[in-house]
């Protein structure tokens, strides 16, 4: 009877299996992944809008909604997802709601009703808009989306000058829509006028002779500011000779600025008179949001300032500033951080986290790689214009084409290469006759001009020279599956 018993036994456990035996199971995430852009600090304050007591600036490919005041930050939101777009360039108030233009990407409408919660309403593609959106402006109601592809009128849909590349806003002078382009001023039913200049500004009532604007003239001995009427006809000129980066109007004055001053002008009753040079460096435009008070912003960083002494202090004074890394010129990193140099400061990254002024020079950082040696081949890049990616594998060639090749890294066995519009990450194909396939691409704040692997892996950071630092990673597309399904 024992014996039986323990065969009954045995019997039994033989049918359980080993009760010490642990299967394991096999938790590899096979989800296929996709490169995201997961972090970003720094890049120019490109755009500002003082609008229904607030302070909107379009800052690298984020929108600022800012204390009028204060110049607190109330609120941050990216119109497109970092990685998708390039940087937000023209601001407009129409018909209660703002519209930002993301650079050849998309024009975007959003609520400002809380400036504390902005929110996204519609984002037309430059598909949708049947072009490249690059400025924006209000006439009489009607929005005028300009750039590469032409003008667009909303909401009429009507479209002017169709397959030329406009570089300015929609203005108007006396009875006539103008747009530059390129550097010649033509009107949008296609009438030339023979006047070239590199940019171009309405001026409001009250401002200047009525129905005018303010051109911007560069030459190869500097730059002038021109007023014109509402004929076109010129009614004063002024010279500087240096160049000039950009124009604002604001405060009843006309604003210029050059790598490392402001400079301006009232109107007088013949032209532009009572000229102040004011020093600061990087500025690139100015809104008036108070009595005396204005906001300056550019590649610097962002800033109240005072132009007159009032009871609030003294002037040609800035105060409340928020520096920020925007226009880069050097580079260097160690896998972990990134030291970054503009023409006034040193910045230190900490990959994917904190961006901080640092106190010492940089005068070397980390020379373009124009070739690269891969396992059977070269990667080059060629042209005058650096627009081809040459790689030579396997005993095939292949050529890729972007505008302005800045650099390559190897990252992980992928080939990165860093362009005027972002980053493209190149793949060595399953077979090796079919060389190299694009497996991922960035658009990017632009021109990226490096490209660092991250210690870490999984990824690598980059540099903008107008757009800032950020950090890149593989994440999984999906959601994982379900392993206890049936259990």
């Amino acid at each position: 009877m024992v014996r039986h018993w323990i065969m009954l036994a045995v019997v039994a456990l033989a049918g359980c299996g080993d009760p010490y035996k642990y299967d394991r199971e096999d938790r590899t995430d096979r989800r296929p992944r996709e490169l995201k852009v997961t972090h970003t600090v720094g890049g120019v304050h490109w755009c500002a809008l003082g609008y229904a007591g607030g302070w909107y600036q379009g800052y690298g490919h984020r929108l600022l909604s800012l204390g009028a005041r204060t110049g607190d930050v109330l609120s941050t939101i990216e119109p497109v997802a970092a990685g998708t777009g390039g940087a937000i360039r023209s601001l407009a108030a129409w018909r209660g709601d703002l519209y930002a233009v993301v650079e050849r990407t998309a024009l975007v409408r959003i609520d400002v009703r809380d400036p504390k919660d902005l929110a996204v309403i519609e984002t037309s593609n430059a598909a949708a808009l049947g072009l490249e959106p690059e400025a924006i402006s209000v006439i009489d109601d009607r929005l005028f989306v300009s750039g590469i592809g032409g003008v667009l009128e909303l909401p009429s849909g009507t479209r002017y000058l169709t397959g030329l590349d406009a570089s300015s806003e929609v203005v108007k002078v006396g009875n006539e829509l103008v747009v530059l382009i390129g550097n010649d001023l033509r009107a949008l039913d296609g009438g030339e006028l023979s006047i070239e200049a590199s940019a171009i500004l309405p001026l409001q009532p009250g401002q200047g002779p009525e129905g005018g604007a303010v051109l911007l003239e560069q030459g190869r001995l500097g730059s002038a500011v021109v007023l014109i009427d509402h004929a076109f006809a010129e009614v004063s000129r002024v010279a500087l000779g240096k160049g000039i980066l950009s124009m604002s109007i604001a405060g009843g004055r006309v604003w210029a600025f050059t790598p490392d001053s402001m400079f301006t002008w009232s109107f007088g009753t013949t032209g532009l008179t009572d000229e102040l040079e004011l020093k600061v460096k990087g500025a690139l435009g100015i809104e008036l949001l108070g009595k005396n008070r204005y906001g300056v912003y550019g590649a610097f960083g962002r800033s109240l300032f005072r132009l007159e002494a009032d009871d609030e202090g003294a002037g040609d004074t800035f105060y409340r500033s928020h520096r920020e890394p925007g226009n880069i010129v050097i580079a260097l990193s160690d896998q972990r951080r990134i030291i970054a140099g503009t023409p006034t400061d040193v910045w230190s990254y900490s990959v994917g986290g904190e961006c901080e002024l640092v106190q010492r020079t940089l005068q070397v950082g980390e020379m373009p790689r124009d070739e690269l040696t891969l396992d059977d081949g070269k990667a080059s890049i060629e042209g005058d214009d650096r627009g081809r990616l040459v790689v030579e594998v396997g005993g095939s060639r292949q050529e890729f084409t972007m505008p302005n090749i800045a650099t390559m890294a190897i990252v992980e066995n992928d080939l990165w290469v860093a362009y005027r519009d972002g980053v493209k990450v190149y793949r060595r194909s399953a077979s090796p006759a079919a060389g190299l396939s694009e497996v991922a691409s960035l658009r990017l704040p632009g021109p990226v001009t490096h490209v660092f692997p991250r210690r870490a892996g999984q990824g690598a950071s980059f540099v903008s020279a107008l757009g800032g630092m950020g950090t890149t990673e593989w994440k999984p597309v999906g959601d994982l599956p379900n392993t206890n399904a049936g259990r």
